[in-house]
């Protein structure tokens, strides 16, 4: 059984929080014709952590992608985002080491997607990186809509 079977399929706590989208007050990520591919409702999910993005995607390609997408509809500020990013894949990684199948070698994707941008709020973002399973990652800043293999061929 893969990954997104067991987090759909199984009876756990994960299976209650899928979603068929990751989308929020009119900002998405985009995700049609991608096969292989769970969204949790991340803010949903039990956690110790502290404030958590939108949605954590699992998507079963050549790798394993994991995305941990926060939405902004409105104009977005850098401060408290990134925490929110942090936690998602945190809380992926949590999932990822608790499944107990065969998995595929892992690619992350922190995302925020926003509807607009301030440059200033832009840069900061890009400045700041997400550390998860040891690798410092940049935050990836896009606007809403961006669909998830705009996110993975970038």
């Amino acid at each position: 059984m893969s990954i997104t079977d067991w987090i759909k399929d199984e009876p756990n706590e994960l299976s209650e929080h899928t979603s068929a989208k990751c989308a929020e007050h009119g900002c998405k990520l985009a995700v049609d014709g991608i096969q292989r591919c769970v969204i949790l409702k991340a803010e949903e999910l039990p956690s110790s952590e502290g404030k958590m993005c939108d949605c954590i995607v699992f998507w079963e390609s050549q790798k394993l992608v994991i995305a941990a997408v926060e939405l902004k509809s409105k104009a977005t500020h850098a401060s408290g985002i990134h925490e929110q990013v942090q936690n998602g894949c945190l809380k992926a990684s949590e999932i990822v080491r608790s499944y107990r199948g065969k998995t595929l070698a892992r690619d992350w994707y922190p995302a925020i997607l926003a509807k607009h941008w301030r440059s200033k709020e832009r840069d900061v973002l890009k400045r700041k990186s997400i550390l998860v399973d040891g690798m410092k990652l940049p935050i990836i800043a896009k606007p809403c809509g961006t669909h998830l293999k705009e996110l993975v061929e970038d």
